[in-house]
């Protein structure tokens, strides 16, 4: 049986686009999640607590909102989660920047998307990213700020020449409690199930017919993994009839990153179970 690859470690493998030979998909239930950790001695207990961390700074935002958003204060929770208002909250501004310098490490060519300046406050963010891409740097380096992570200047760096990249603890820590604090599951199964009309998508005639218009065997030959499903559900923007925002636009993120919480959630079905 494959080991299945930790949450954080999924999000940093397809945030620098890393070459993998399958796509990791992620175990639902916390037993499952225990073992996952332990393939890089961290606890369960950890990432538990990073997405608490997530969780809390989301509600101190929605709580905070009038006094931080005046008259415009948003009526939407997920309108809240902007980690750029955090960060400044947290006394730190935002740069946006054309690029940020490479390095090189082991013969590898690194873009930096983004740079935390610990001593000077300062969260730089390069535009050689996607929006969505830039929108979730800046939610890593909030993620460094709020752990407490040690280190006057810390990056997030991409790997430009598609092999294995390795990441410290801090970098896995800081992935994940982007994806809770952008992608929180009680929103993502709110409106998963309003979208898609069940708590769990299962691959059918029906729901074959109402994602892609086509036939069920014509869709098999599309999704061969989890993650291919995922990808499509992540990214619909009709189901049947109904024209709809796609959780890609409503939580701002990638489709691989959506597609990855979808599958924590237990949101998706293998459309190819053993």
């Amino acid at each position: 049986m494959r080991k299945k690859a930790p949450p954080a470690q999924a999000y940093a493998q397809i945030s620098r686009k890393l070459m993998l030979r399958a796509p990791a998909e992620k175990p639902a239930a916390a037993r499952h999640h225990a073992q996952a950790y332990a393939l890089q001695d961290i606890s369960a207990s950890r990432w538990r607590a990073i997405e608490h961390q997530a969780r809390f700074l989301q509600l101190e935002l929605w709580n905070s909102r009038n006094s931080l958003w005046k008259s415009d204060a948003p009526n939407d929770p997920i309108d809240v989660l902007q980690p750029g208002v955090a960060l400044k909250q947290k006394g730190y501004k935002i740069q946006t920047v054309d690029s940020l310098p490479e390095e090189t490490h082991q013969g590898q060519r690194i873009k930096t998307a983004g740079l935390l300046d610990q001593d000077n406050r300062v969260v730089q963010i390069s535009r050689a990213f996607s929006r969505q891409e830039q929108f979730f740097t800046s939610a890593h380096e909030l993620g460094h700020v709020v752990l407490g992570h040690d280190g006057v200047r810390i990056h997030r760096d991409r790997p430009m020449d598609q092999v294995g990249w390795y990441k410290d603890q801090r970098e896995h820590e800081a992935d994940w409690f982007a994806a809770c604090f952008l992608m929180p599951a009680k929103q993502v199964r709110s409106w998963f199930g309003n979208l898609f009309l069940t708590e769990h998508f299962i691959l059918t005639e029906q729901t074959a017919f109402a994602l892609c218009t086509k036939p069920i065997d014509v869709v098999m030959s599309r999704f061969r993994t989890r993650r291919d499903l995922s990808i499509a559900l992540a990214r619909a923007n009709m189901y049947g009839t109904r024209p709809m925002p796609s959780l890609v636009e409503l939580f701002n993120v990638t489709p691989q990153a959506m597609a990855i919480r979808l599958e924590e959630l237990d949101l998706v079905a293998d459309p190819r179970p053993t």
